[in-house]
């Protein structure tokens, strides 16, 4: 069962991130709402802590693959993303193999950060000198992302929205036990969020008229730099995983606004760097800084004893609120196990996977629908 519950974990986090609309919560959730038949049937909760965070992980790697190959849509904008750029060149191996190597980059530091107990205690220490400016801190944040997006209307819309349903949710007794029940509001409201709103974007946009070409035979990497790229996206993570109600998107946005200021400061915006170059390293800071949020949104019960994700929340359920340096080990090593597995399998399947959308695409199927 030490060896299978991981493997299984991984191996789930492939589907769940090969399909639109399925994600972690919706596993975790089901996990948390079977548990006691799970203790039934003699499952120990050692298997369900390493099937989670596997699960975590392995779908980091792989959500990627159909935003690539299937989530390609009409409009112009955002067929110049980095990914879908790549793509369209015939380098969609290359994207995979750049996006595998962030995952790693993000992973291997998440861990060492972990694992390291001064430097854990430092980001403790951190989280709480900021708590009581929390307020002020993501105030700032927000006011940054809201006034340097192009339809700024919009994006108060947006974020004035998303308040009022967190509102709703964590105030409106919708659900027997309130949020302490395994299955609480959150669960519903989450997985509308992540559903509905991809099959909605797919219907606006005509996501997937634009057919993927195809990837080279023998395409690399190559010298694009993985460390730098990696550990911000992994510095960025981890800032995710601390600071609550700041996500992956905005921690990609901030990277790129940082960056876009930092090359002005230094007179570096004459086109020092070509398209190709920063489209590869986008791709691997934002895998970096994936992988490593969902680690440190985990690790967030140990460091600062408070849940930042559905997969730490059905962690935290599991080993009953407390999490001790035994179990740091055992997720650490989860996590670990189910980087490689799915590292190896995204690396050689690569192809294989942008030949099945391929045929998705031509078929006319829509996997979101699934």
């Amino acid at each position: 069962m030490a060896v299978a519950a991981p493997l299984l974990g991984a191996l789930t986090g492939v589907v769940t991130g090969l399909i639109p609309g399925i994600h972690v919560n919706t596993v975790t959730a089901l996990l948390l709402a079977g548990s006691a038949s799970c203790a039934s049937l003699g499952i120990e909760y050692s298997a369900l802590l390493a099937f989670t965070c596997s699960l975590a992980i392995s779908h980091t790697y792989f959500d990627v693959v159909p935003g690539l190959f299937l989530g390609i849509p009409g409009d112009e904008t955002f067929a110049l993303l980095p990914g879908h750029r790549l793509v369209k060149q015939g380098e969609g191996q290359t994207a995979l193999r750049l996006s595998v190597l962030g995952s790693c980059v993000g992973l291997a530091l998440g861990l060492g950060i972990v694992l390291a107990s001064p430097l854990a205690g430092l980001i403790g220490e951190l989280e709480g000198f900021l708590r009581p400016w929390m307020f002020l801190v993501l105030a700032v944040i927000s006011g940054i992302l809201i006034l340097t997006d192009r339809r700024r209307s919009w994006a108060l819309f947006t974020f004035v929205t998303s308040g009022l349903l967190g509102v709703a949710v964590f105030g409106s007794p919708l659900v027997a036990g309130g949020s302490d029940a395994p299955v609480n509001a959150l669960f519903p409201s989450l997985a509308g969020l992540f559903g509905v709103a991809g099959l909605l974007f797919a219907i606006a946009t005509g996501s997937g008229s634009i057919p993927p070409a195809a990837t080279g035979p023998h395409t690399d990497p190559g010298s694009t730099p993985i460390a730098g790229p990696g550990l911000r996206g992994g510095v960025a993570g981890l800032l995710v995983g601390v600071l609550p109600g700041l996500g992956a998107a905005n921690a990609a946005t901030l990277l790129l606004l940082v960056e876009g200021w930092r090359d002005r400061l230094l007179g570096r915006s004459d086109g020092t760097r070509s398209a190709d170059d920063e489209d590869r390293s986008y791709l691997v800071t934002t895998s970096s800084l994936n992988t490593s949020e969902a680690l440190f949104a985990i690790a967030a019960l140990y460091v600062i004893g408070r849940s930042r994700s559905g997969a730490s929340i059905a962690v935290e359920q599991i080993v009953g609120g407390s999490v001790t340096r035994a179990d740091v080990v055992a997720i650490a090593l989860a996590m670990l196990a189910a980087g490689a597995i799915a590292s190896v399998i995204l690396w050689r399947g690569g192809p294989l996977f942008a030949s099945w959308f391929r045929v998705v695409h031509q078929t006319g199927l829509n996997l979101s629908v699934v």
